[in-house]
């Protein structure tokens, strides 16, 4: 087992000759991540555009905090966590509100 120390809001991309559902990776709460051999992890740069910026995500929660669709930080039509939805830029709307 290889073991990589994961930085806070960083970026990593897995090189793997394989990697299926049966696999499971354990991250303690100090960042360390166990992982076969055969996989590896770099890290890379934020992908460019992924998240919104700080004005549209505001934009985004007033939009979903004033919609009758909305359930305790769900969207009860799409069923995702709106916190994580709203920052994501290619995430919108099931009634394209935003």
């Amino acid at each position: 087992m290889a073991e990589f120390l994961l930085k806070k809001d960083s970026f990593y991309k897995m090189e793997s000759p394989r990697f299926d559902d049966s696999d499971v990776l354990f991250m303690d709460q100090d960042g360390h991540i166990n992982l076969p051999d055969e996989i590896n992890l770099v890290e890379v740069e934020e992908p460019e555009g992924f998240f919104v910026s700080k004005e549209i995500k505001e934009y985004r929660k007033a939009i979903c905090d004033g919609c009758p669709k909305k359930k305790l930080n769900l969207c009860t039509l799409c069923g995702c966590f709106l916190p994580a939805k709203q920052i994501v830029s290619s995430f919108s709307c099931p009634e394209d509100r935003w």
